[in-house]
C-alpha cells in the first residue's frame, strides 16, 4: 500500500513537471522505425443531427520493406435517430506537411480525396462529401505553461511505452457540412481533436468516454501502459460552472470505476480535495462497432476496440460533499479495449 501511494505522488509530482508533448505535436512526424501509426481524431458533435468522427492517418505496416507511409481515413457518423455509418478508405498515397518551429500548422492531403490543415477539413470520397472549418479559439486541455501536455503527463516519456498522445482541443467551435446521395445538410457544431502517434499497441486495457457541446465538455480515460502493473485514470470537465482538470490517478485510489463491457456500461468516480465528480456512461450493446485498425492490424495488439458513438453520460460534481451540478450528454463516446474487451459482443456492423 505504501508503494502505491508513492507512486502515486510521483505521478502527480512529475505530471506537471515534464513536458511529453507540446501544441506543436498536432503536426506530423517522421516514422522512426516500423510498425508506425499516426492519427488525428476530430469528434464533431451537432445536437441537433448527431455526431460525426474523422480520423485521418498514416502508417506503415510491420512487413513494409521501406518506411514509406501509407493513407487511412477512417469517418463514422451516428444520426440523433437512425442506424450509424462507418467508412474506411485506404490509399497508396498520402502526404503530410508541417510549418517551421514554433507553429501549429499542418497539412495532411490524399490528392482529390482528402485535405485537411490546422483550419479545415475537406472530404471528397465515394459515399459523401463533408467540409468543416473551425469558426472559434481552441480551448486547450491544460491552461499552463504547456497547454499541449498529455493528460498523463510525463508516462508517455518513459522509454518502454509506444506511444505518445494528447488533446489539441476539447471544444472549438465549427461550420460543417454533409452530403451524400440521399441527403444534404450544413450547420454548427462543437469539435474535439486529439492526436497520436505509435509504434506498438502496449495498452492491457482501455476505456474512453467523451461528451461535448457547446456548453459541456468531458472527457476521461483509463489505461495500462506497458508493462506498469496499475491502471491510470485522466481526465477534465469543463462547463459553465465548473472546469475541474482530473490529474492522473490510480484505479482504486482518488478514483474508481466499475465496468461491464458486455452490457455497455462505465462508472466513474473521481476524488479531489474539495470536489468529486461522477459518471454513468452506458449505450446499447447493439450501437457498438468493432476497430482494429490500426491497434491490431498495425500495432499488433491482442483485442480490438469496441466503440459506441450513442452513449448517455450522466454527470454529477459535489463540492464538499453537496451535489452541486448535473448534466446530461444524451450522445456520447464510449469506447472498451484491452482485457476489458467484451468477446460476447455480436454487433459488427462494417468490421475493420
Amino acid at each position: 500500500m505504501l508503494k502505491t501511494l508513492l507512486l502515486t505522488c510521483f505521478i502527480v509530482l512529475f505530471s506537471n513537471a515534464v513536458s511529453a508533448t507540446t501544441l506543436e505535436d498536432i503536426k506530423p512526424h517522421s516514422p522512426t522505425k516500423k510498425p508506425w501509426s499516426e492519427q488525428w481524431f476530430y469528434y464533431l458533435n451537432d445536437p441537433a443531427m448527431g455526431y460525426f468522427k474523422i480520423s485521418l492517418q498514416t502508417y506503415i505496416m510491420p512487413d513494409s520493406p521501406t518506411l514509406k507511409e501509407k493513407g487511412y481515413v477512417h469517418v463514422v457518423y451516428a444520426p440523433k435517430e437512425g442506424k450509424m455509418q462507418v467508412y474506411d478508405y485506404f490509399f497508396d498515397e498520402v502526404m503530410t506537411q508541417s510549418s517551421g518551429s514554433g507553429s501549429t500548422a499542418f497539412h495532411y492531403s490524399i490528392p482529390g480525396k482528402v485535405d485537411a490543415n490546422d483550419k479545415q477539413i475537406t472530404l471528397t470520397l465515394p459515399d459523401f462529401n463533408f467540409s468543416m472549418q473551425f469558426i472559434s479559439n481552441h480551448k486547450h486541455y491544460w491552461s499552463g505553461r504547456n497547454p499541449g501536455q498529455t493528460p498523463y503527463g510525463f508516462i508517455t516519456d518513459i522509454p518502454f511505452v509506444g506511444g505518445k498522445w494528447f488533446i489539441f482541443t476539447m471544444g472549438t467551435s465549427v461550420q460543417y457540412s454533409y452530403s451524400d446521395n440521399d441527403e444534404s445538410y450544413g450547420g454548427y457544431g462543437t469539435v474535439y481533436l486529439d492526436k497520436g502517434w505509435y509504434t506498438k499497441e502496449d495498452s492491457p486495457s482501455f476505456m474512453y468516454i467523451l461528451g461535448i457541446n457547446d456548453k459541456q465538455q468531458l472527457m476521461m480515460t483509463g489505461a495500462a501502459a506497458g508493462s506498469i502493473p496499475i491502471e491510470l485514470w485522466a481526465g477534465r470537465y469543463l462547463s459553465q460552472q465548473s472546469d475541474i482538470t482530473l490529474y492522473p490517478a490510480i484505479a482504486g485510489l482518488s478514483m474508481k470505476r466499475t465496468l461491464d463491457a458486455c452490457k455497455g456500461e462505465l462508472h466513474i468516480e473521481f476524488n479531489k480535495l474539495t470536489k468529486k465528480i461522477t459518471v454513468d456512461a452506458k449505450a446499447n450493446i447493439n450501437d457498438f462497432y468493432i476497430s482494429r485498425m490500426p491497434s491490431m492490424l498495425v500495432l499488433g495488439g491482442d483485442q480490438p476496440i469496441m466503440k459506441s458513438m450513442k452513449a448517455t453520460l450522466d454527470v454529477n460534481v459535489y463540492e464538499f460533499g453537496q451535489l452541486t451540478e448535473q448534466v446530461n450528454f444524451p450522445q456520447g463516446v464510449l469506447e472498451f479495449g484491452g482485457n476489458v474487451f467484451c468477446d460476447d459482443i455480436l454487433s459488427e456492423p462494417n468490421p475493420q
